[in-house]
């Protein structure tokens, strides 16, 4: 993507790397990239303070995952009170609405 920018406006890769990283231009790149890190530091943290088992049906023999109760799209945000932790099948039935939380 940086490469494709770079050509297009006539610098070189690494110009154009080091401008994003020196002006802390917002890229799409990085946004995904922060995006992800936060997420995984964030449910990494919850699952350390709630325990690794699902809120609804109280699983816990395997891993669970993390699940926005208001989605991102939808102006959902990071935080803790939005966030449950969820076994895969409840999770599953939470995304396809056959499940109320």
């Amino acid at each position: 993507k940086m490469k494709d920018i770079a050509t297009r406006y006539g610098y070189g890769y690494v110009t154009v790397y080091h401008w994003i990283h020196k002006y802390h231009i917002p890229t799409r790149i990085m946004g995904d990239y922060m995006s992800r890190t936060t997420v995984v530091s964030i449910s990494r943290e919850l699952k350390k303070k709630r325990g690794n088992r699902c809120e609804i049906c109280k699983w816990d023999r395997g891993t669970c995952d993390v699940h926005h109760k208001i989605m991102q799209k939808n102006g959902g945000t990071h935080e803790e009170i939005n966030l449950i932790i969820l076994c895969p099948n409840c999770h599953r039935l939470v995304t396809e609405n056959k499940l109320k939380i």
